[in-house]
Protein backbone atom coordinates (compact mmCIF):
# COMPACT_ATOMS: atom_id res chain seq x y z
CA UNK A 1 0.00 0.00 0.00
CA UNK A 2 2.80 2.42 0.89
CA UNK A 3 4.47 1.73 -2.44
CA UNK A 4 1.22 2.48 -4.28
CA UNK A 5 0.85 5.78 -2.43
CA UNK A 6 4.44 6.72 -3.23
CA UNK A 7 3.96 5.88 -6.89
CA UNK A 8 0.83 8.02 -7.02
CA UNK A 9 2.62 10.92 -5.39
CA UNK A 10 5.57 10.75 -7.76
CA UNK A 11 3.23 10.58 -10.76
CA UNK A 12 1.38 13.68 -9.64
CA UNK A 13 4.59 15.63 -9.12
CA UNK A 14 5.70 15.11 -12.73
CA UNK A 15 2.35 15.91 -14.33
CA UNK A 16 2.77 19.68 -14.27
CA UNK A 17 6.13 19.49 -16.03
CA UNK A 18 5.04 16.74 -18.41
CA UNK A 19 2.12 18.79 -19.68
CA UNK A 20 4.51 21.11 -21.51
CA UNK A 21 5.20 18.35 -24.04
CA UNK A 22 1.62 18.46 -25.22
CA UNK A 23 1.43 22.26 -24.96
CA UNK A 24 4.35 22.59 -27.35
CA UNK A 25 2.22 21.12 -30.14
CA UNK A 26 0.17 24.31 -30.41
CA UNK A 27 0.14 27.84 -29.04
CA UNK A 28 -1.61 27.41 -25.71
CA UNK A 29 -2.92 30.64 -24.18
CA UNK A 30 -1.32 31.32 -20.82
CA UNK A 31 -4.68 31.26 -19.03
CA UNK A 32 -5.21 27.64 -19.99
CA UNK A 33 -1.87 26.54 -18.65
CA UNK A 34 -2.10 28.35 -15.33
CA UNK A 35 -2.44 26.64 -11.99
CA UNK A 36 -5.68 26.89 -10.08
CA UNK A 37 -5.97 27.39 -6.34
CA UNK A 38 -4.61 24.69 -4.10
CA UNK A 39 -6.63 22.27 -2.03
CA UNK A 40 -7.90 18.70 -2.27
CA UNK A 41 -11.36 19.72 -3.50
CA UNK A 42 -9.75 21.71 -6.33
CA UNK A 43 -7.76 18.67 -7.47
CA UNK A 44 -10.91 16.55 -7.37
CA UNK A 45 -12.96 19.03 -9.41
CA UNK A 46 -10.17 19.34 -11.95
CA UNK A 47 -9.90 15.57 -12.31
CA UNK A 48 -13.65 15.29 -12.94
CA UNK A 49 -13.48 18.07 -15.54
CA UNK A 50 -10.50 16.39 -17.20
CA UNK A 51 -12.35 13.10 -17.58
CA UNK A 52 -15.43 14.85 -18.95
CA UNK A 53 -13.37 16.81 -21.48
CA UNK A 54 -11.59 13.69 -22.67
CA UNK A 55 -14.80 11.75 -23.14
CA UNK A 56 -16.42 14.59 -25.07
CA UNK A 57 -13.45 15.18 -27.38
CA UNK A 58 -12.47 11.54 -27.85
CA UNK A 59 -16.05 10.63 -28.81
CA UNK A 60 -15.72 13.13 -31.66
CA UNK A 61 -12.31 11.76 -32.66
CA UNK A 62 -13.49 8.14 -32.62
CA UNK A 63 -16.44 9.07 -34.82
CA UNK A 64 -14.19 10.95 -37.24
CA UNK A 65 -11.92 7.93 -37.38
CA UNK A 66 -14.89 5.67 -38.06
CA UNK A 67 -15.70 7.52 -41.27
CA UNK A 68 -12.05 7.57 -42.34
CA UNK A 69 -11.85 3.84 -41.72
CA UNK A 70 -14.86 3.39 -44.00
CA UNK A 71 -13.12 5.55 -46.62
CA UNK A 72 -10.38 2.93 -46.69
CA UNK A 73 -12.79 -0.01 -46.63
CA UNK A 74 -12.00 -1.00 -43.03
CA UNK A 75 -15.52 -1.91 -41.99
CA UNK A 76 -14.54 -4.00 -38.99
CA UNK A 77 -12.38 -1.19 -37.62
CA UNK A 78 -15.21 1.29 -38.21
CA UNK A 79 -17.58 -0.89 -36.19
CA UNK A 80 -15.02 -1.16 -33.38
CA UNK A 81 -14.56 2.61 -33.27
CA UNK A 82 -18.31 3.17 -33.15
CA UNK A 83 -18.64 0.67 -30.31
CA UNK A 84 -15.85 2.32 -28.31
CA UNK A 85 -17.38 5.78 -28.77
CA UNK A 86 -20.55 4.44 -27.13
CA UNK A 87 -18.64 2.60 -24.40
CA UNK A 88 -16.77 5.64 -23.08
CA UNK A 89 -20.05 7.53 -22.74
CA UNK A 90 -21.46 4.88 -20.41
CA UNK A 91 -22.21 5.80 -16.81
CA UNK A 92 -19.36 4.96 -14.47
CA UNK A 93 -16.77 4.45 -17.19
CA UNK A 94 -13.48 3.54 -15.54
CA UNK A 95 -9.77 3.97 -16.07
CA UNK A 96 -9.36 0.72 -18.02
CA UNK A 97 -12.00 1.70 -20.58
CA UNK A 98 -10.49 5.17 -21.00
CA UNK A 99 -7.05 3.66 -21.51
CA UNK A 100 -8.54 1.32 -24.10
CA UNK A 101 -10.08 4.28 -25.95
CA UNK A 102 -6.75 6.12 -26.04
CA UNK A 103 -4.88 3.08 -27.31
CA UNK A 104 -7.51 2.32 -29.96
CA UNK A 105 -7.52 5.91 -31.17
CA UNK A 106 -3.73 6.10 -31.40
CA UNK A 107 -3.44 2.75 -33.17
CA UNK A 108 -6.15 3.79 -35.61
CA UNK A 109 -4.27 7.01 -36.37
CA UNK A 110 -1.16 4.97 -37.16
CA UNK A 111 -3.15 2.76 -39.52
CA UNK A 112 -4.81 5.76 -41.16
CA UNK A 113 -1.42 7.39 -41.69
CA UNK A 114 -0.26 4.29 -43.55
CA UNK A 115 -3.41 4.22 -45.68
CA UNK A 116 -3.18 7.92 -46.47
CA UNK A 117 0.46 7.53 -47.46
CA UNK A 118 -0.45 4.69 -49.82
CA UNK A 119 -3.41 6.42 -51.42
CA UNK A 120 -3.79 10.18 -51.69
CA UNK A 121 -6.28 10.10 -54.59
CA UNK A 122 -9.87 9.59 -53.40
CA UNK A 123 -12.84 8.12 -55.21
CA UNK A 124 -16.19 9.91 -55.04
CA UNK A 125 -17.39 7.54 -52.31
CA UNK A 126 -14.20 8.03 -50.33
CA UNK A 127 -14.62 11.80 -50.63
CA UNK A 128 -18.07 11.50 -49.07
CA UNK A 129 -16.61 9.67 -46.08
CA UNK A 130 -14.06 12.46 -45.70
CA UNK A 131 -16.90 14.99 -45.81
CA UNK A 132 -18.63 13.08 -43.00
CA UNK A 133 -15.45 12.72 -40.97
CA UNK A 134 -14.16 16.29 -41.02
CA UNK A 135 -16.81 18.04 -38.87
CA UNK A 136 -16.26 15.47 -36.10
CA UNK A 137 -12.51 15.86 -36.48
CA UNK A 138 -12.74 19.66 -36.19
CA UNK A 139 -14.74 19.40 -32.96
CA UNK A 140 -12.44 16.69 -31.64
CA UNK A 141 -9.30 18.73 -32.32
CA UNK A 142 -10.80 21.77 -30.60
CA UNK A 143 -11.67 19.60 -27.61
CA UNK A 144 -8.20 18.04 -27.56
CA UNK A 145 -6.58 21.48 -27.49
CA UNK A 146 -8.77 22.28 -24.48
CA UNK A 147 -7.82 18.96 -22.91
CA UNK A 148 -4.10 19.77 -23.12
CA UNK A 149 -4.68 22.94 -21.14
CA UNK A 150 -6.71 21.08 -18.55
CA UNK A 151 -3.95 18.50 -18.14
CA UNK A 152 -1.60 21.34 -17.22
CA UNK A 153 -4.13 22.69 -14.72
CA UNK A 154 -4.72 19.23 -13.26
CA UNK A 155 -1.00 18.62 -12.83
CA UNK A 156 -0.46 21.97 -11.13
CA UNK A 157 -3.43 21.76 -8.77
CA UNK A 158 -2.69 18.15 -7.86
CA UNK A 159 0.93 19.00 -7.13
CA UNK A 160 -0.12 21.92 -4.93
CA UNK A 161 -2.60 19.75 -3.04
CA UNK A 162 -0.01 17.08 -2.35
CA UNK A 163 2.66 19.59 -1.34
CA UNK A 164 0.20 21.35 0.96
CA UNK A 165 -1.42 18.38 2.64
CA UNK A 166 0.31 15.25 1.43
CA UNK A 167 -1.39 12.30 -0.21
CA UNK A 168 -4.08 12.33 2.46
CA UNK A 169 -5.28 15.68 1.08
CA UNK A 170 -5.64 14.19 -2.38
CA UNK A 171 -7.40 11.09 -1.09
CA UNK A 172 -9.83 13.30 0.78
CA UNK A 173 -11.06 14.81 -2.48
CA UNK A 174 -10.10 12.13 -4.95
CA UNK A 175 -13.00 12.42 -7.42
CA UNK A 176 -12.04 10.61 -10.62
CA UNK A 177 -8.35 10.81 -9.85
CA UNK A 178 -7.39 7.38 -11.19
CA UNK A 179 -9.20 8.03 -14.46
CA UNK A 180 -7.71 11.51 -14.76
CA UNK A 181 -4.21 10.14 -14.19
CA UNK A 182 -4.66 7.75 -17.13
CA UNK A 183 -5.73 10.63 -19.36
CA UNK A 184 -3.02 13.02 -18.17
CA UNK A 185 -0.29 10.47 -18.74
CA UNK A 186 -1.53 9.63 -22.24
CA UNK A 187 -2.31 13.16 -23.44
CA UNK A 188 1.11 14.18 -24.89
CA UNK A 189 1.30 11.20 -27.24
CA UNK A 190 -2.44 11.04 -27.86
CA UNK A 191 -2.81 14.72 -28.74
CA UNK A 192 0.16 14.61 -31.13
CA UNK A 193 -1.41 11.62 -32.86
CA UNK A 194 -4.74 13.44 -33.21
CA UNK A 195 -3.19 16.67 -34.50
CA UNK A 196 -0.94 14.90 -37.01
CA UNK A 197 -3.80 12.83 -38.45
CA UNK A 198 -6.08 15.86 -38.65
CA UNK A 199 -3.48 17.90 -40.57
CA UNK A 200 -2.94 15.04 -43.03
CA UNK A 201 -6.69 14.49 -43.45
CA UNK A 202 -7.29 18.16 -44.23
CA UNK A 203 -4.38 18.18 -46.68
CA UNK A 204 -5.68 15.14 -48.56
CA UNK A 205 -9.21 16.49 -48.46
CA UNK A 206 -8.16 19.81 -49.98
CA UNK A 207 -6.06 18.12 -52.68
CA UNK A 208 -9.15 16.10 -53.67
CA UNK A 209 -11.45 19.16 -53.57
CA UNK A 210 -13.39 17.80 -50.61
CA UNK A 211 -15.69 20.42 -49.11
CA UNK A 212 -14.09 21.67 -45.91
CA UNK A 213 -16.07 22.65 -42.79
CA UNK A 214 -16.07 26.42 -42.27
CA UNK A 215 -14.06 26.07 -39.06
CA UNK A 216 -11.43 23.65 -40.39
CA UNK A 217 -8.87 26.42 -40.91
CA UNK A 218 -9.47 27.73 -37.38
CA UNK A 219 -8.95 24.22 -36.00
CA UNK A 220 -5.59 24.01 -37.80
CA UNK A 221 -4.49 27.36 -36.40
CA UNK A 222 -1.75 27.12 -33.82
CA UNK A 223 -0.90 23.45 -34.42
CA UNK A 224 2.84 22.93 -34.60
CA UNK A 225 4.05 21.84 -38.07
Amino acid sequence: MKLRKLALGMSLLVLAGGATIAQAQFKLPGALGGASSSGSSDAAVTSDALVTSFIQSNTQILTAQKFLALAYDQKDKAALLESEAKAIQSDGVGADELKKAVELSQKTNEELAAKQAEKAKLSEQEKQYYVQSLPYFVRGVAGTKKLVGEVASFGSSSKQSMMGGGLSALRGGMGKLKEAMVIAKATPGYSKSVFDTFRKTVMIGKSNKVKMPADATAALAGLAP
